[in-house]
């Protein structure tokens, strides 16, 4: 079963224990929760509201359930509805809230519930690839409150992207508040889209806006260097070094994309003749984490370029020093890949009881190495990995509440508990087979990524004593 089919299957088949359950979603829910401004009149939607406000999406979801199956919400059941939908994306449970906002659209709400109902569908659909019901339904909107207009231009504008229809989109990202993250992230998007699709001089001036903003914000940094990076590698691919290395040269070296910006930056220099200036970031790279691809490049790249500027003896060191770490990783590979073959990733790792997503990410950084957990992080930068992984986690936390729910014997809903276990159990099963397999595959990737360089180190010692012999060296 491919990852698509276990993510549709696991939000299609969970009920309400599950999705009432799934509390993990704590961006979602902070951003859901400054989107409108609620009047109470009724003292069960008000309660739901409070508890939603607080963070305690499970009591929230409990209160509206209730009060719909007991018909206790009598003046506020449509914004009860919207609140449960909301609920429900905060949670993480798409499909869920899809049902509840299209039987909001189809009931005839009051014209305001209606449109934010519809503005929210649209969201879950252009998450799920469908452009064309997304950009149907925001037509039908008539008004939004402020803080949803803004979201409905976002959303309009990235439906435009996906359609290539770039004119269109940059006005309706420019004129929203230049201090929103959306909008900056947004913008990013749009340029990079451009710079794919050719319109590389509209791209590139919406990165170096980006690139020339000063931002407090650690999200907004991070996307600033992103924008440097991507404009570096532009150029360097526009034959302009010189332009590029400005670029490479912005970001900041203890960003996660320092390494990336170190051999562009090395490539800058390079295509300018300028070898020995190429290999100041070379070898700061050289001497930083393995485990990047970019280290393992720069690897290669210094003693290549030693032997271009003749200084054989340092170039041949190089290339043995390279032999050395590349066979030392190789190893390391191998020893992970055996490792969660026997299983121990989703023991050791997957199934450690850290509390919420945060906290086990914490404990993950604290423990010894270990074969199964080396390249973890790096593994984890493969989105469909990373979000197998955190829905794995979500269903372990349900696993766990729902067997404590069991315990209590509360047998008018021990039936649905069973049945919700053993769904919960046998989706498990999948995901573990699903990130063990995607694991290995990365992981074999890897391996032969490594042993290609090693080839290209001995065969650059090789050239090194053919060049020797040549020369009539000892």
């Amino acid at each position: 079963m491919g990852y698509s089919a276990i993510r549709y299957s696991l939000a299609r088949g969970i009920t309400f224990l599950i999705a009432s359950l799934l509390l993990t979603a704590a961006n979602a829910a902070d951003d859901l929760r400054g989107d409108l401004s609620w009047k109470v009149k009724d003292p069960h939607f008000g309660a739901a509201l409070f508890d939603f406000y607080r963070g305690d999406n499970f009591s929230a979801i409990t209160r509206l359930t209730v009060a719909q199956e007991t018909h206790a919400l009598v003046s506020q059941e449509q914004e009860g509805n919207l609140l449960l939908g909301m609920l429900y994306l905060a949670s993480d449970m798409p499909n869920e809230a899809q049902k509840v906002f299209s039987r909001l659209i189809s009931d005839g709400s009051s014209s305001s519930i209606g449109d934010i109902a519809s503005l929210y569908s649209a969201q879950i659909l252009y998450g799920q690839g469908a452009y064309p019901a997304a950009e149907q339904l925001l037509s039908t909107i008539e008004d939004l409150p402020g803080k949803l207009r803004i979201k409905q231009d976002l959303l309009l504008a990235n439906l435009l992207i996906a359609k290539k229809q770039f004119q269109k989109a940059e006005p309706l990202l420019l004129r929203l508040n230049s201090d929103t993250r959306q909008g900056y992230y947004s913008r990013h998007n749009l340029a990079v889209s451009m710079l794919k699709d050719g319109v590389s001089s509209q791209g590139a001036g919406l990165l170096d806006g980006i690139s020339k903003e000063i931002f407090s914000d650690s999200e907004l940094k991070a996307l600033q260097d992103k924008a440097n990076l991507a404009l570096g590698y532009h150029y360097l691919q526009k034959k302009e070094p010189a332009l590029a290395k400005v670029y490479f040269q912005k970001v900041r070296l203890d960003s996660y994309f320092s390494p990336k910006a170190l051999l562009g930056s090395g490539f800058a220099e390079a295509a300018q003749n300028q070898h020995q200036r190429a290999l100041i970031p070379w070898m700061e790279l050289a001497q930083r984490e393995i485990r990047d691809v970019e280290t393992q490049e720069a690897l290669l790249a210094v003693p290549a370029t030693l032997f271009k500027l003749e200084s054989y003896k340092e170039a041949q060191k190089h290339y043995q020093n390279a032999i050395s770490h590349y066979d030392a990783e190789a190893l390391r590979v191998k020893q992970s890949i055996d490792a969660i073959r026997a299983g121990k990733l989703e023991n050791n790792i997957l199934r450690l009881d850290a509390g919420d997503d945060a906290q086990w990410q914490n404990t993950l950084k604290k423990l010894p190495d270990a074969p199964e957990s080396h390249y973890f992080p790096w593994l984890m930068e493969n989105p469909q990995i990373q979000e197998a992984v955190l829905l794995y986690r979500k269903s372990l936390a349900l696993q766990n509440i729902l067997e404590q729910q069991r315990s209590r014997r509360i047998s008018t809903v021990n039936a649905r508990i069973d049945q919700a276990l053993a769904e919960a159990h046998g989706l498990m099963q999948k995901l573990e087979a699903y990130i063990q397999k995607t694991t290995l595959s990365e992981l074999s990737l890897r391996e032969q990524r490594l042993d290609k360089y090693l080839t290209q180190a001995k065969l650059g010692v090789a050239d090194l004593y053919n060049h020797a012999a040549a020369r009539g060296d000892e």
